[in-house]
């Protein structure tokens, strides 16, 4: 049985991954899995690099092992990495073979390449290649999706976000329910699919899914915001941002939940929060959220009391 090189069983342990999370792994994953396949110790992997201690490699370290042994389906550890990828990989003759990953991931590889490139129109062909190919590919009907969503059908980008979330992509249905709150005005079904997602998060160990399930629980307590249901969105935005401290959209979900219990004051230092740390979000709620933080900022200062008196 012929033994697999570390950049052969690298590439194709982050090409899986991808299949199955829609994201590469890390730059210090990379590095970790490296180093332990060349037997050295967290110490040793991160001596040349200042950016991470010994501590954050072990603690990145323990993320991966989670997430190899969820998607390899068998305990995965820092002491048996190289068997249990040898393993897989010879259960993978074609991706180790050819010297090329399995044809729909690398196709959508290089749509996904594209798509961040700018190259919208050619990344679509790419990705509707890869599904064409594999029709069970998760991955690709995803980011088929979130081009055409990008292009403003959103038509089209729900039944594909669709597509990708009956395959079992979690990270679909927090797009899926974003689009029938903001399109579609659905918030009992945007509600309705956030609970279907949150039942493909339950196991929150792994990095990717407490962001995937901080995101759902934003997301239904911005349906339930809309549905009048303030402190049940409230409770459910405390236990995202547990799962998830840094999203932007949570704080400004935060700061309209609390000003419509009537919490004047912490809305408006949660508003506040939302402006100062968040001014420049990519993310795609920002829109949304900016223009009313800074309205509601400005038509409380001007009620606030001053001097003691309320008139």
């Amino acid at each position: 049985m012929n033994e697999i090189t570390v950049d052969k069983a690298l590439e194709l342990i982050d090409s899986v991954v991808y299949g199955k999370t829609g994201k590469h792994l890390t730059e210090l994953a990379k590095l970790i899995f490296r180093g332990v396949w060349e037997g050295k110790n967290y110490k040793e992997i991160v001596a040349k690099n200042k950016r991470w201690s010994a501590g954050h490699a072990r603690k990145a370290g323990s993320d991966l092992w989670q997430l190899l042994s969820a998607i390899l389906e068998e305990p995965v550890n820092f002491y048996n990495l190289k068997a249990a990828v040898e393993r897989y990989s010879h259960l993978q003759p074609p991706a180790i073979e050819s010297a090329t990953v399995e044809p729909a991931i690398a196709v959508n590889n290089r749509g996904f390449e594209l798509y961040i490139n700018g190259n919208l129109s050619q990344a679509k062909k790419e990705f509707d290649l890869a599904i064409k190919i594999q029709p069970d590919h998760a991955a690709s009907y995803y980011n088929l999706a979130w081009s055409y969503e990008r292009f403003g059908d959103f038509n089209h980008a729900i039944k594909l976000y669709r597509k990708a979330a009956s395959h079992g992509f979690a990270a679909a249905y927090c797009n899926l329910v974003r689009l029938h709150i903001i399109e579609d005005k659905k918030y009992d079904l945007a509600v309705d699919v956030c609970g279907q997602g949150l039942k493909l998060v339950k196991e929150d160990t792994v990095e990717t899914d407490k962001i995937v399930k901080a995101a759902l629980l934003t997301y239904l307590s911005w349906a339930w915001i809309e549905l009048g249901l303030y402190e049940e969105a409230l409770e459910k935005l405390q236990e995202a941002l547990e799962l998830d401290s840094d999203r932007a959209s949570t704080h400004a979900l935060m700061a309209q939940a609390l000003e419509n219990l009537g919490h004047r004051t912490e809305a408006e230092e949660a508003w506040k929060n939302y402006v100062n740390n968040y001014p420049k979000c990519d993310s795609r709620d920002k829109g949304v959220w900016m223009g009313m933080a800074r309205k509601r900022l400005k038509e409380l200062s001007c009620t606030s009391p001053t001097n003691g008196n309320l008139d």
